[in-house]
């Protein structure tokens, strides 16, 4: 009677066994499976500093981890973000798989940092036991310096004192996986919210030579068309407002040597009765405009 007691435990332990967590502290019926994440870089670049990554879990509560061969991950059933970030973001909010740049008290966006992101989405079923545990993490470039560059000339080029103006049409918020070139490749991408940012120009010498301005942004709203709008102040405190359509120049800003400055060169011939028209532009990564001058 008792060896039959002994074999009674001993198939109920099997059974436990089979269909059970060995760890302590996990639900019996919801087993963990240990998960190893590491970051995927772009050919060519070099792995990143500041590696920041954290997990979203399926109730939405979020926590920074370590991730590596050497940090597996034990998670239960249920769907999870992983994201990473290299280097500093500051003037820019990861959450999951969105960025958000941060914005001026008048609403235009300021200049996030210099840094790669990325996240995956992970699914785990019933059984944690079952199916590939490996995952990478595709990190891109999420940020570009655009450079606008503008010269006057004609008629009233000795009257300009000041210029200023917005680009719009940007992306204030979008996909991580939409920045610098994006996953898909394509040149233009939706965002979660549009916005501009302000670009303020001083005149020196005599007005015949190219004012500069450089802010680094999250990218464009693929959706809008973008407008250099400037503000320009002539001596005796008279202004005028002008609006230049600049979207077939930025068409490429999220897919050409995206590791490059992204420039535009805008010649605008001011005439006799202060109107402003466009006599000549170019556009294109700054390595390229370098080589036509």
């Amino acid at each position: 009677m008792m060896k039959n007691s002994y074999k009674i435990v001993l198939l109920a332990l099997l059974s436990l066994a089979a269909t059970a967590c060995i760890k302590d502290g996990f639900d019996s019926d919801n087993c963990p499976g240990e998960f190893v994440i590491t970051v995927d870089y772009p050919d060519g670049t070099e792995p990143g500093t500041n590696v920041n990554t954290v997990i979203t879990y399926p109730d939405g509560t979020q926590k920074p981890v370590e991730i590596g061969k050497d940090n597996p991950l034990d998670l239960d059933e249920g769907s999870y973000t992983v994201t990473s970030t290299t280097g500093t973001t500051g003037n820019a909010i990861v959450e999951g798989s969105k960025v958000t740049v941060e914005t001026n008290p008048d609403g235009t966006a300021k200049d996030p940092d210099d840094f790669f992101g990325g996240s995956t989405e992970i699914t785990v079923g019933p059984n944690a036991d079952d199916g590939d545990k490996s995952y990478k993490i595709p990190v891109i470039q999420q940020t570009r310096p655009l450079i606008i560059k503008v010269k006057f000339v004609g008629n009233n080029v000795s009257l300009v004192e000041a210029v200023s103006g917005t680009v719009d049409g940007i992306a204030l918020s979008r996909d991580l996986s939409n920045g610098f070139p994006p996953a898909d490749g394509k040149p233009r991408h939706s965002v979660y919210q549009s916005g501009s940012i302000a670009y303020s120009f001083s005149k020196t010498g005599t007005g015949q030579e190219f004012l500069s301005e450089t802010h680094r942004l999250l990218g464009i709203d693929g959706d809008a068309e973008q407008h250099l709008k400037l503000s320009i102040l002539f001596s005796g405190q008279a202004s005028k407002e002008y609006d230049f359509n600049i979207a077939r120049a930025m068409d490429e800003f999220h897919i050409t040597e995206v590791t490059k400055p992204w420039t535009i060169e805008i010649t605008i011939y001011l005439g006799a009765d202060f109107s402003a028209t466009i006599e000549d532009w170019k556009a294109g990564p700054d390595i390229w405009m370098d080589a036509q001058h």
